[in-house]
């Protein structure tokens, strides 16, 4: 609220929950199957503990052959894994979830619609849309013009 990046009070963090999943549901539908898409860092001798992952997150999470290139030139290499759940997107569901996540204690989340074939990633401070056109961008930016960040940067 207020072009505040991170909520402080219980009145702040029901007005970031409003507007977390206002945005989700045009993005993602009223009620939408979805896939969670968790991505963590890995060390190469250091697998990420998927196990323990769901267990944190509440969803059961399957690992993928996916992984991301090497970070940088980290000595150890470094390097993105990735799991996938399914859950069922409603208002208000997931709201454990996007708090851990405005509250950095939870990051790297994306929900995937594959019946609006968008995306909703959210992070601490915002979210991230992915929309299949230009003019469907423009249309959200219009539609939450007022709860935008006023710095030239955007955050």
């Amino acid at each position: 609220p207020g072009s505040k990046r991170y909520p402080e009070t219980d009145g702040e963090y029901s007005e970031a929950l409003l507007r977390h999943n206002a945005v989700a549901q045009t993005v993602l539908g009223a009620t939408s199957d979805c896939l969670l898409i968790v991505n963590r860092i890995a060390l190469e001798a250091d697998p990420i503990d998927w196990a323990e992952e769901s267990r944190s997150l509440g969803f059961t999470l399957e690992p993928t052959d996916m992984w991301g290139r090497p970070l940088d030139d980290d000595d150890p290499p470094s390097f993105y894994e990735f799991a996938i759940a399914k859950v069922i997107w409603t208002a208000h569901a997931l709201d454990s979830l996007i708090r851990a996540v405005a509250d950095e204690r939870q990051h790297g989340l994306l929900l995937f619609s594959g019946v609006m074939h968008q995306v909703y990633a959210p992070y601490a401070g915002g979210a991230d849309l992915l929309v299949a056109t230009t003019r469907r961008r423009d249309e959200l930016r219009a539609l939450w013009s007022s709860w935008l960040s006023e710095r030239d940067d955007g955050f």
